[in-house]
C-alpha cells in the first residue's frame, strides 16, 4: 500500500529551497528526526540537502523519537540559538502495534481499534514531551506544528479497492 510512482516525482527539481533551508540560511539550527527509514521513502536525500542534521532513528517507538526531539530542543535553548526541528513518528502506522509500556489493545483487535491505541500512545509521548519542556522552562518562544501526513479509514470510507479500507485511504478524502 505504499506509493511506488509519486515518490520520485514529488520533488521535480533539486534547486528549490525549502522553508527550513531558508531558516537555516538565516541562522537557525535545523534538524530532522525520522523514525522511519528515510531511504525507503526516498526523502533522506532531500532532508540532507535542507537540514543541518538528519537523525535516521529507524524505530517503531515514538518514545525514542520524542525523547530525541526533546533533547535537541533543550540543547538548542541552552545555546540560545533559534531552531527548526522536524520529527516523524511511526507508532501510529501499519502494522499498528503499541510499543512496550503503552496501553495495549485487546487481543485480536482489528486495525481500526489498533489505530486508536497507537494514536493514544503517540499522544502520551507528546504529553510527556510537553511536561518535560515545561519542567525545564522550555515552552516559551516555541511554536509547535503537529501534523499528520495521511489518515487511515476507521470504516467510514467505503472499501472499493479490495485491498482493505485501512490500506488504501490515500485515494479518499480522509486527510482531515
Amino acid at each position: 500500500a505504499h506509493s511506488e510512482f509519486t515518490v520520485s516525482s514529488v520533488f521535480v527539481s533539486d534547486k528549490y529551497p525549502s522553508f527550513v533551508s531558508i531558516l537555516r540560511d538565516h541562522g537557525y539550527f535545523t534538524a530532522f528526526l525520522d523514525s522511519a527509514d528515510g531511504g525507503f521513502t526516498n526523502w533522506s536525500m532531500w532532508v540532507r540537502r535542507w537540514y543541518e542534521q538528519f537523525g535516521d532513528l529507524m524505530t517503531r517507538d515514538d518514545k525514542v523519537t520524542i525523547k530525541a526531539l526533546g533533547d535537541l530542543i533543550l540543547e538548542r535553548r541552552k545555546q540560545n540559538q533559534p531552531y527548526a526541528i522536524s520529527a516523524i513518528t511511526t507508532s501510529n502506522h501499519i502494522p499498528f502495534r503499541v510499543p512496550e509500556g503503552g496501553i495495549q489493545p485487546p487481543e485480536n483487535a482489528e486495525a481500526p481499534e489498533r489505530i486508536k491505541y497507537t494514536l493514544r500512545y503517540s499522544d502520551d509521548q507528546l504529553k510527556a514531551l510537553f511536561e518535560r519542556l515545561d519542567q525545564n522552562d522550555a515552552l516559551s518562544n516555541t511554536v509547535f506544528f503537529i501534523l499528520g501526513d495521511h489518515a487511515y479509514s476507521l470504516d467510514e470510507v467505503p472499501n472499493e479497492s479490495g485491498i482493505g479500507g485501512n490500506y488504501d485511504t490515500l485515494r479518499y478524502n480522509v486527510v482531515w
